[in-house]
Formats: structure tokens, C-alpha cells, sequence
């Protein structure tokens, strides 16, 4: 019998991360990627024009593993977190371009992933294969306790989705909206186009 590993060894993804001054949590978020039992293709981290120490940070562990890059951008005035987060995730999809890859994950700069994340992701998808986005769930802290985040079912959080290549070509991307809500334009443009949109605990 075939374990998942071996299921999904051919399955190329590739993450984007955009990042500003995320110096204080941005290492474990590494750390937890290069622990995956599914390692991405590529990992691009763009820094939004932080001005603390997160592109030292990075940089460190770019050197000691080939499939992640520093990627800067130079941070517009007047655009908005939200918009501005959109236009960094723009950035890093400009060094994709000439890669072969089947799904895109988008991760924030603040969050520890489980070990399995991705392998679980993919596990998922080759079970469902109408789904377009889809993630996992997190936790938050409330107090000294880690509660799991009230989701809907058809909520995907931006800070863990992950695409279908396929989906996420054919809704055009993320929209930088100026208040954000990007994550939630994708979920319905995805329904849109026939794909589903579904989160997992």
C-alpha cells in the first residue's frame, strides 16, 4: 500500500509569502516550512519594505536553502496594509513565471505551520477534485489557552490557502482591495467558476 507521501511525490507547489517587520515571528514561520514532510518547490518571501530585521532574517536561511529566495519591494506611500499585502504576493508571482508547478500556497509571515500541513493539504485535494482553494484551520491564543478559529466551512484564510494553479489563474488573483477582504473575493469568484472553496480541521 502507497503511504500519502508517496501519493503526492510528484506534486510540485510553490509558496509566496509576504512579509513587513515580521522580525519577531517570521523565523519560526521558516522553520516550521523546512520542517514539512512536503517540502514546496520554491518558497518566494517578499519583504514589503520592512524596516526592522526581517530581511537579515531571511536572508540567513535563503543561504542555507536553495529553494527559498528574498525577494525586496519597495513599499508605496499612501497604499493601504491590505492593498499593499496584495501588491507584495504580485511581486513574488513575477518570479514564477517560467516554473511548472500544480498548486500555489500563500502564508503569512506570523504563522507556525504542523508538520504535515501541506502533506494533509494535499491529501485533500486528490480526494476532492473540484476543490479550487482550501485550507486548514488555525489556532489563537485567547488568554493562556489555544482555541481554534471559528470558521465557516467554505472559509479559506488567506494566511493558509493554498490553490489550484488552474483556479487561481482563472479568477485573475488576488484584488488589492484597500480594506482587504482579497481572500474572500477569491472564494467567490472560485464558486463562480465551479470550483469549491472549502476549509478542514
Amino acid at each position: 500500500m502507497k503511504d500519502a507521501f508517496s501519493e503526492n511525490r510528484n506534486i510540485h507547489y510553490i509558496i509566496i509569502t509576504p512579509a513587513y517587520n515580521e522580525a519577531k515571528f517570521i523565523a519560526n514561520t521558516i522553520a516550521s516550512v523546512v520542517s514539512q514532510t512536503r517540502r514546496p518547490l520554491l518558497w518566494i518571501i517578499v519583504d514589503d519594505g520592512s524596516t526592522d530585521q526581517t530581511a537579515e532574517i531571511v536572508k540567513r536561511y535563503a543561504d542555507a536553502h536553495s529553494w527559498i529566495r528574498y525577494v525586496h519591494r519597495l513599499k508605496v506611500a499612501g497604499q493601504s496594509y491590505y492593498s499593499s499585502n496584495v501588491y507584495a504576493i504580485q511581486e513574488g508571482l513575477k518570479h514564477i513565471k517560467e516554473l511548472n508547478y500544480d498548486y500555489l500556497a500563500i502564508l503569512d509571515a506570523d504563522i507556525e505551520l504542523c508538520q504535515n500541513y501541506y502533506e494533509k493539504i494535499f491529501e485533500k485535494f486528490n480526494k476532492y477534485p473540484e476543490l479550487g482553494i482550501t485550507t486548514g484551520t488555525y489556532l489563537e491564543k485567547e488568554g493562556e489557552k489555544w482555541i481554534e478559529a471559528r470558521i465557516d466551512r467554505r472559509s479559506t484564510p488567506k494566511a493558509i490557502q493554498v490553490f489550484h494553479r488552474e483556479c487561481y489563474e482563472q479568477c485573475g488573483g488576488y484584488i488589492p482591495f484597500k480594506y482587504g477582504g482579497e481572500d474572500s473575493g477569491m472564494e467567490i469568484m472560485a464558486r463562480m467558476n465551479g470550483w469549491q472553496t472549502w476549509s478542514f480541521s
